[in-house]
């Protein structure tokens, strides 16, 4: 990866947790760089995940999760890593969800779904029209069928090391 896609990918991570009628639960949500999505489609089709339209399925990715910060992604089947340049501090908010379940809702947007100013922490914004906005963007790509979503398991651990990047083929 590139220096450039390797700064891209720092920016195209946000973090929110979401009501629903019987709990709150943590979202991961990733857009990956042009270059890189069709791979990561790919990879993440192969892990199980679905279109937005479709039910969402529970898979057995992995979220990393150590000292309260999120290391990456690990699609299992294709066992694809998929991670920030440096690992991501993490809300208490969205730890609690996360913990009380222990699963995160992955979802993966496609490049173009947010600007530059896609908040990392995106239910604790100090602008409360950029929590509105990302949550509007991310219902107008469900509805539209456009991302792709699962259930993942929450692992507090780091990584494997020897699993390959995303857009690569496990050895």
């Amino acid at each position: 990866m590139t220096d450039e896609l390797i700064a891209t990918a720092q920016r195209s991570w946000s973090f929110s947790t979401i009501s629903t009628p019987r709990r709150r639960v943590a979202e991961v949500v990733h857009q990956p760089g042009p270059d890189t999505y069709s791979d990561l489609v790919r990879d993440a089709l192969a892990a199980g995940f679905a279109w937005g339209r479709e039910a969402m399925p529970v898979v057995t990715t992995a979220v990393h999760v150590a000292g309260g910060c999120f290391h990456a992604l690990t699609l299992t089947g294709p066992g694809t890593l998929v991670a920030p340049e440096e690992p991501v501090p993490l809300s208490s908010a969205w730890l609690k969800a996360a913990l009380d379940t222990l699963e995160a809702v992955v979802i993966v947007v496609p490049p173009g779904t947010f600007d530059d100013d896609m908040p990392e922490q995106a239910d604790r914004t100090d602008h409360p029209d950029a929590c509105a906005a990302h949550r509007t963007s991310l219902n107008a790509v469900r509805t539209g069928g456009r991302l792709l979503w699962a259930a993942a398991r929450l692992r507090l651990d780091h990584p494997p090391v020897d699993a390959p990047p995303a857009g690569t083929s496990p050895a």
